[in-house]
């Protein structure tokens, strides 16, 4: 999955909607796995946009 995403965000490809119905211990592998080896980036400065309070689970505050 990793690997594939790669390809995708070498192709300039920034944001994935990842749906579905997985199991959850797909998803908690994902999640453990897949997750903290994708870069984060924050999507407000990439568009030029300032946000009132910029902590966010989008932007800077930790995964959890």
């Amino acid at each position: 999955m990793l690997a594939k995403l790669e390809r995708y965000m070498d192709l300039g490809i920034r944001a994935f909607i990842l749906s579905g119905y997985p199991h959850l211990d797909e998803c908690d592998l994902f999640a453990k796995h897949v997750l903290p080896r994708l870069p984060t980036c924050r999507l407000n400065e990439l568009q030029r946009r300032r946000l009132p309070n910029p902590v966010t689970p989008l932007t800077t505050a930790p995964r959890t």
